[in-house]
């Protein structure tokens, strides 16, 4: 069943897509009375069928939280050199359930400019991909000083690390997940983190995993 996006859905109408959409409309050649769904990103998940006639999908049931869990998990990403990677994390945390993805310039981060409506737009497609109701915030912070406007002072965070003491994350109503360059997090950094939160090292796989798959492995762990 492909999903899209609008944010207006209702039960019992026809929903039209704007531009963008319909585009991804036309490529897929839906047939008549074919399965859609759409979703508002904001918690509502509308199925319905296509109406060639009418260019449009017909809502027949609104579902609220859709293929959302019921606990929130924000991504605390450092940003790393290769652009291609970093919205391959914003891609694959949206489909494992992110409620938001920080990214922010750690002391070890290279000096360059993400490009925020691309990374969106990646956002966007994961969402519709894996059915979820909910579209994840991204946020893209100058320094790490600017995560205590996200994520509040003394809140737990889990450290992806290959040298942890735990191999499992608790369940909680919000998990702080956080992951730090390839070349590892400075003292000055790691210093802050100390300061302001409370932090429980989560142990990854022996091999040395680069930023994406740590990104990956521990949002497995958090829905685990």
């Amino acid at each position: 069943m492909h999903c899209f996006y609008s944010e207006h859905i209702e039960k019992n109408k026809l929903i039209e897509l704007n531009t963008e959409e319909n585009k991804h409309l036309k490529v897929l050649r839906l047939k008549e009375n074919e399965r859609a769904a759409i979703t508002n990103g904001t918690g509502k998940f509308g199925i319905g069928s296509y109406s060639r006639a009418d260019d449009g999908i017909i809502i027949e049931n609104i579902y609220d939280n859709y293929n959302e869990n019921n606990f929130k998990i924000n991504l605390v990403c450092a940003i790393i050199n290769d652009k291609n990677k970093i919205e391959l994390i914003a891609e694959k945390a949206t489909e494992l359930g992110a409620n938001s993805i920080i990214f922010f310039k750690a002391e070890n981060s290279p000096k360059i400019k993400l490009k925020y409506d691309r990374l969106e737009k990646k956002v966007l497609g994961a969402m519709k991909q894996s059915n979820r109701s909910f579209l994840p915030k991204v946020i893209v912070l100058d320094g790490i000083d600017d995560i205590l406007k996200h994520i509040k002072a003394n809140s737990l965070l889990y450290f992806g690390d290959q040298a942890g003491s735990k191999s499992t994350i608790e369940k909680s109503d919000v998990i702080n997940l956080v992951i730090g360059p390839e070349s590892g997090f400075s003292k000055k950094d790691l210093k802050f983190f100390e300061l302001n939160y409370n932090i429980i090292n989560i142990k990854l796989a022996l091999p040395i995993l680069k930023t994406e798959t740590a990104s990956i492995s521990m949002m497995v762990k958090a829905n685990g």
